[in-house]
């Protein structure tokens, strides 16, 4: 999982979490913004009940006596009209004689609806008219007509008995103007919770549709390394069998000295057998001769096939022993184009390497060498090789005075086909051979030119 994907999932997670934190405060606000909304008008609707009772209380000591006169009558019920308002629809002074319930007072703005002083009332919600008599504590209820108004009962009790009840009917307009908004930032919020999931949905399919094209990538990825792997294995495998050719030469130019004084010795003992002139003496020597020539002659074969035997495996392997197996297979190559070679070796230090690929990049790198030096017809050609440690890495530098490599080309030396030779001589992959083997063991190949000439460099960290 890449980070824009993660990212994305955090921002997914966010969304989400606060989209749920927004509907959860909304939800849990609603209720108390309504019930302080009502409870606002029940509060002032207990104010003036409070008022009107502390007034009656005050001023008579048994109302429904005192109401009997028509002219208190008026009074009472024009000191309860002072409270109507757009908020406080009706207010009444009742009592109950055990069977009904009878109007003391009525607020009533219009004096032709007001009921009569003793006149007979019947509430719609009688049982909680009763329930305020029988508890002694004020309640209120919302009437279910309209749903527009709530009534508000406050019984007044003298001697442990409910004399009278104050009725008092208020508005819910303003409580219905807050739901109307509350509805309206419900269907706001609701619409965000919409939009919210439909990009959350979007961004889910997204990132599933992102995962599998890149797992679809990354197999393609696998594939196109596999397929690099193989071509690899095919380019070294091309390398070195076109190696195989040069080495060959080489071991016949190796192998044409020994087998020479191998003839002439067998001819001259043929020659002292045919004139019987046989010297125990002279032929041991010339037997020794022979099998010192013939056990060159396999080192010269081992080393061939040492070298041919692809490494499976690092092995702990010294550089400097190394270097002169690969000079045991060039030599004779080298001294029969007159060419001069040149050792330094100072890195006497085992290395875990593939030693048999490493012999490949300095046989590839001394070959260029030679070749260099052959087609330019250098006088007295020469190439150098050093080993030596340092920074804890075993450097090889193979050297030649052949002029060094052009500017123009150095870029490219190390690409595959690329070559300066003809198409006989040059196949364009023992460079690009030797950086890709180097790279194996962890290793480095790299080239710049010195005063005289090429200077390859072979730089291995030490264990």
């Amino acid at each position: 999982m890449n980070k824009r994907q993660i990212y994305l999932i955090f921002l997914i997670l966010f969304v989400i979490i606060l989209s749920f934190i927004i509907m959860y405060y909304f939800y849990s606000t609603k209720d108390k913004i309504r019930q302080n909304t009502y409870n606002h008008f029940l509060i002032q609707a207990k104010s003036i009940l409070d008022n009107i009772k502390k007034v009656n209380n005050r001023k008579y000591t048994n109302l429904k006596d005192v109401l009997k006169d028509k002219k208190t009558q008026e009074e009472e019920n024009l000191y309860l009209s002072s409270f109507i308002s757009e908020d406080f629809k009706n207010i009444f002074i009742l009592y109950y004689d055990g069977k009904f319930f009878r109007v003391l007072a009525d607020g009533t703005l219009d004096k032709k609806n007001r009921f009569l002083f003793n006149e007979r009332f019947d509430p719609l919600y009688k049982e909680k008219y009763i329930q305020a008599i029988k508890t002694k504590k004020p309640l209120y209820f919302k009437q279910k007509i309209n749903g527009l108004w709530s009534t508000y009962l406050y019984p007044v009790v003298k001697n442990d008995k409910v004399e009278y009840l104050i009725t008092l009917d208020f508005s819910h307009k303003a409580l219905k103007i807050v739901d109307k908004n509350l509805l309206s930032l419900q269907k706001v919020l609701t619409a965000f919770l919409v939009v919210v999931t439909i990009i959350v949905i979007v961004l889910v399919i997204f990132m599933i549709y992102d995962v599998k094209r890149e797992e679809e990538l990354q197999i393609k990825i696998d594939n196109a390394i596999k397929e690099i792997k193989i071509k690899d294995e095919q380019l070294i495998l091309q390398s070195r069998m076109a190696l195989m050719g040069e080495i060959l030469s080489m071991i016949a130019h190796q192998w044409r000295q020994p087998l020479n004084v191998i003839s002439t010795l067998i001819t001259d003992m043929e020659v002292d057998f045919m004139l019987k002139e046989f010297d125990e003496k002279r032929s041991k020597e010339r037997i020794d001769t022979i099998k010192e020539m013939i056990k060159h002659l396999s080192t010269t074969i081992d080393d061939f096939r040492s070298f041919y035997r692809k490494d499976r495996k690092k092995e702990s392997f010294n550089i400097d022993k190394l270097i002169k197996s690969v000079l045991q297979i060039a030599n004779s190559s080298l001294q029969n184009k007159g060419i001069n070679i040149i050792v330094s070796l100072k890195c006497n230090k085992e290395l875990l390497i593939y030693p048999n690929e490493l012999k490949q990049i300095l046989l590839n790198l001394i070959k260029n060498a030679q070749d260099v030096l052959v087609e330019r017809e250098i006088k007295n050609p020469r190439i150098q090789i050093e080993a030596f440690s340092k920074n804890n890495k075993c450097i090889i530098e193979v050297k030649d005075n052949a002029g060094g490599v052009d500017e123009k080309i150095k870029d490219k030396i190390f690409e595959a086909y690329f070559t300066t030779k003809d198409i006989k001589n040059g196949t364009g992959l023992g460079l690009y051979m030797s950086r890709l083997l180097i790279q194996r063991i962890d290793g480095s190949l790299t080239q710049y030119n010195d005063n005289e000439g090429a200077v390859f460099r072979i730089e291995i960290k030490e264990n």
